[in-house]
């Protein structure tokens, strides 16, 4: 069965933890208080979505699938020669996955034949943070994923409050610009 386009968690079968882009280059192991949903409310009543676990997934003319993060827009990625226990990394090129249906419904496993051999994504303790790695069984729960579709209009909802925000910093700097050029123009006309 094949994955349709769109945004998705991805939350590891076996730990329950999400796969989200670390503060660096790395996949990690992340997890939410339960007081947290995929999206929450916040007070204000705006939808409440961590970016750095949404991931992008498209598929490609060859049947294979890009997995890009919605916050850093970075793909997920191996080195060049993938390695078990190699890390799972983030990068601007684009990078293609196998994402294959496992015997039980809804559960996938998400790998690359880049070694001449499959490798899955896997992850080996339940610790946040940990890195997510590539693992050579694809029967092993804690090497299988669970993909749910993120509302497209909360994605969107999200998406547009920031950039309103960023509208708003973008504002100040060019007042606090004009203002910094002004000081100086003044400086120079008294001197």
């Amino acid at each position: 069965m094949s994955i349709d386009p769109g945004a998705y968690i991805i939350q590891n079968v076996t730990h329950r933890n999400f796969a989200a882009q670390s503060a660096g280059t790395t996949v990690v192991a992340y997890t939410e208080s339960r007081s947290r949903s995929i999206t929450s409310v916040t007070s204000s009543g705006e939808a409440d979505l961590n970016l750095r676990k949404v991931w992008s997934i498209s598929r490609l003319n060859n049947d294979k699938y890009t997995i890009r993060n919605i916050e850093t827009n970075e793909y997920a990625a191996t080195s060049t020669f993938p390695a078990i226990e190699q890390s799972i990394i983030t990068t601007q090129a684009l990078r293609q996955w196998d994402i294959k249906e496992t015997a039980v419904r809804g559960r996938y496993v998400i790998c690359t034949n880049r070694a001449k051999s499959d490798l899955y994504w896997g992850l080996t303790d339940d610790e946040l943070d940990t890195p997510i790695t590539l693992r050579d069984s694809p029967n092993t729960p804690s090497n299988q994923w669970e993909l749910t579709k993120v509302d497209l209009w909360v994605l969107l909802g999200h998406m547009r409050a920031k950039l309103v925000g960023l509208r708003h910093d973008y504002v100040e700097l060019q007042n606090a610009y004009s203002e910094l050029s002004k000081r100086e123009n003044d400086k120079c006309v008294t001197m």
